[in-house]
This record gives structure tokens, C-alpha cells and sequence, in this order.
């Protein structure tokens, strides 16, 4: 048998007079330079992501995505996703890891440093500059990734939000 890529064999399914047949892979190979990364995606984002969106795994490893499934698992509500990365540091085979997916952001959607995001009560809110002091306003987050949030809604491009200090500012808030 050749091997289809360049790396270590790290399983071997075969045993010296045992058929090999197409449902099984008889050996493993850990490529040389590269990963494939297998992870369930939401059922509420299939047909949003596509092949070729950007995958971020702990610690800051950046790939794409090679393939989405278009089958729901009705045991865990996900389609299988499967994406690409580079070998790196940290980088181990079956080890489990976090995925985030970013793709374009929808029209009007702003990003901010996630330090801007507070809670009150059960509404995302974050506190805007305005004229004489701060505005509180209520936001829809669309993800976070990298220390970044993407607000869907509740602030516009060029507005200046408040980074530092939110904990003070909803203290004040909270005591009116």
C-alpha cells in the first residue's frame, strides 16, 4: 500500500491475512505539516458555513474548513464539520479542543474588544461615549473570537465604547 500523504503512522487497523475492504481505514497517518480537525456544528448554523471560512483553535491556531455535513444528528442537534490546520505548538492528535468559525460579518455588525460586553440582569448591554458621560445600550452579540465581540446590534460603526472601567460604570447604573 502507498501512503496518500507524508506524515507517521500512528494506527494500524490491519493484521497480516485479514481482507481489507472500503469501509475502514487500516492505517492512520498524523500528517507531516497539517491537521484535519473534526467538530459538530450547531444545527442553527448549517447553511451558514461554508468550505473556505476561517477556524480558530485554542491556542490561536488559524485554519479553514474543508467540508460541512448536511445531515443532523438527532442525538446531538450538530452536522459534522471538518476543517484544515497547520501543525503548531500545542498541536496533539485526539486531543479535544474549542472551535470558533468567523466568517463576514453581517452589514452594519461592529467589533469591539470583549472587555466592552457586560451583563445586567439577563441583557448584554455596553456603555457608549456620549456628549457629557455614557449611555448604556442593549446589544446582540454574533460571536467572539481572539478577544474581539461582534455586536449584531445596539451600536453603530465610529461609535466610542467604554473597554475599561464597566464594572465601575454598572455599579453607578445599577444604584439609580
Amino acid at each position: 500500500m502507498t501512503a496518500p500523504i507524508a506524515g507517521r503512522v500512528t494506527t494500524a487497523n490491519i493484521q497480516t491475512g485479514n481482507p481489507v475492504d472500503g469501509t475502514t481505514a487500516p492505517y492512520v497517518i498524523d500528517a507531516a505539516n497539517r491537521y484535519e480537525v473534526v467538530g459538530q456544528l450547531p444545527e442553527r448554523l448549517v447553511g451558514a458555513v461554508r468550505p473556505g471560512m476561517t477556524v480558530v483553535i485554542e491556542p490561536d491556531i488559524a485554519g479553514r474548513v474543508t467540508a460541512v455535513g448536511s445531515t443532523i444528528d438527532p442525538a446531538t442537534r450538530s452536522a459534522m464539520l471538518k476543517a484544515e490546520i497547520p501543525a503548531g505548538p500545542g498541536i496533539v492528535a485526539g486531543r479535544t479542543t474549542s472551535m470558533s468559525l468567523s466568517g463576514p460579518a453581517p452589514a452594519g455588525a461592529v467589533s469591539v474588544p470583549s472587555g466592552a460586553t457586560a451583563m445586567i440582569g439577563d441583557k448584554t448591554i455596553v456603555f457608549v461615549a456620549t456628549g457629557g458621560g455614557y449611555a448604556i445600550r442593549d446589544v446582540k452579540i454574533g460571536g467572539s473570537v481572539g478577544g474581539q465581540t461582534v455586536l449584531l446590534s445596539g451600536v453603530r460603526p465610529g461609535e466610542q465604547v467604554v473597554v475599561s472601567g464597566t464594572s465601575a460604570l454598572k455599579a453607578l447604573a445599577l444604584s439609580r
